[in-house]
């Protein structure tokens, strides 16, 4: 199939364009979400686990239950 751009056929025949190639627009708009949003939660994950890291490190340490704290 060859697509045939002409002076004034693209907006003449814009919107029967557009729902003929609606799967590629879907598919492509659907692509570019997955993209986007793979990337934040990816993000925030990464932001969770240094989070939970550093308050690891950051706390005293825990034997038998019981934290042990000094009192200078």
């Amino acid at each position: 199939m060859e697509l045939i751009l002409s002076p004034g056929r693209a907006e003449k025949n814009y919107w029967r364009d557009l729902w003929r190639y609606r799967e590629l627009f879907y598919f492509l708009a659907w692509q570019d979400i997955l993209a986007r949003y793979k990337q934040t939660v990816i993000g925030i994950a990464w932001a969770v686990k240094l989070w939970e890291r550093g308050k690891l490190l950051r706390s005293p340490p825990d034997v038998g239950g019981q934290r042990l704290v000094r009192i200078s």
